[in-house]
C-alpha cells in the first residue's frame, strides 16, 4: 500500500497550513464567481469571463487537497480506530462519563563516560585506530503509575448547559 509520509501528521506539524489551505480555496471560489459574472470588456481584448477556468481549476486543486488532507489527518485515524462498532456520539459521551486519570512516568538517569576504538584513515592512506571518549545516557530506574480519582466534580458539564 502506497504510504504517503509527508501528509500522516498535517494537523500537528503545520496548523497554520491547514487554515491558510482554508482560506486560500475560499479566495479562489470568490475569485471564481467573480469572473464568471464579469462580462464586461477591458481594453476591447479580453473579458474577466473568458478566464474563468483558470481560478475554477485552481479552486478544484485545493479543494482536492484539501480532501487529501482531512483523509491522512491524525484526528480522523484516531476516531476511526477508536470507532469500530460504536458512533461518534457514544464515543464522546462514553469519554465524558468516565472518570478521570492521571498517569505519572518518572525516569531517573545519568551519564556515562566510555571509550571505543575507531578505525580511521590518515592523510597518508593508512589505516589507523584511536581511542574514541563518547557519554552515553543510562536509566536507572523509570516507574509508571496511573492515579484514578474516585470523587471529582465535572465543571465543564455546567458550561454545556
Amino acid at each position: 500500500m502506497l504510504k504517503f509520509r509527508m501528509c500522516e501528521d498535517w494537523m500537528v506539524e503545520c496548523p497554520c497550513c491547514s487554515i491558510a489551505l482554508n482560506v486560500f480555496t475560499v479566495i479562489v471560489l470568490i475569485v471564481t464567481v467573480i469572473c464568471a459574472s464579469n462580462d464586461t470588456t477591458y481594453n476591447g481584448l479580453i473579458s474577466p469571463r473568458d478566464f474563468v477556468y483558470i481560478p475554477f481549476v485552481l479552486f478544484l486543486l485545493f479543494y482536492i487537497f484539501y480532501l487529501v488532507e482531512c483523509y491522512f489527518a491524525s484526528t480522523r485515524k484516531h476516531l476511526r480506530s477508536a470507532l469500530h462498532a460504536k458512533t461518534v456520539h457514544d464515543y464522546i459521551s462514553e469519554v465524558k462519563d468516565a472518570s478521570p486519570t492521571l498517569k505519572l512516568k518518572a525516569a531517573s538517569w545519568h551519564f556515562e563516560t566510555k571509550t571505543r576504538s575507531v578505525c580511521y584513515i590518515d592523510t597518508r592512506g593508512k589505516r589507523k585506530w584511536k581511542d574514541e571518549r563518547y557519554r552515553e545516557r543510562t536509566v536507572t530506574n523509570s516507574e509508571n503509575e496511573i492515579f484514578r480519582f474516585v470523587i471529582f466534580n465535572d465543571v465543564l458539564n455546567n458550561f454545556n448547559q
